[in-house]
């Protein structure tokens, strides 16, 4: 069985990765997916812009059409640079600053598995 992908967060107390396998490309998707939402632009090493940075938002998108504008924007081109394997269908947030958290929903299809699935992220500051 050829081994994919590192599951995510590494334990390396036990000596030993995790890695999905090929039947699981679907879980390794999803978690390439909560990469790129909650990596910080500038955080990873040799790609400065990867990724969208959804937690420095927690407490901007209630009263701010042009950031969740742009978030949104943010969002689907990240995903059509480093994750061109899916197609957003729909892409949608809220944001709870009084409660301090943002809830992602995004529905999306696996073009060449032909599979739809979701991501419900709920990002909080704590």
């Amino acid at each position: 069985m050829r081994r994919t992908s590192p599951i995510l967060p590494l334990d390396l107390a036990t000596g030993t990765i995790n890695s999905f396998s090929e039947e699981e490309i679907e879980k390794m998707i999803k978690q390439n997916l909560k990469m790129i939402l909650l990596t910080h632009p500038g955080e990873r090493i040799m790609v400065p812009d990867f990724g969208v940075g959804l937690p420095r938002f927690i407490f901007e998108l209630e009263n701010d059409e042009d950031i969740y504008d742009e978030l949104m924007d943010r969002i689907r081109e990240q995903v059509s640079i480093y994750l061109p394997v899916i197609k957003i269908n729909n892409l949608s947030m809220e944001s709870y600053p009084d409660e301090a958290y943002v809830n992602v929903k995004l529905d999306y299809t696996i073009d060449f598995l032909e599979i739809k699935d979701s991501l419900d992220l709920i990002l909080n500051e704590y």
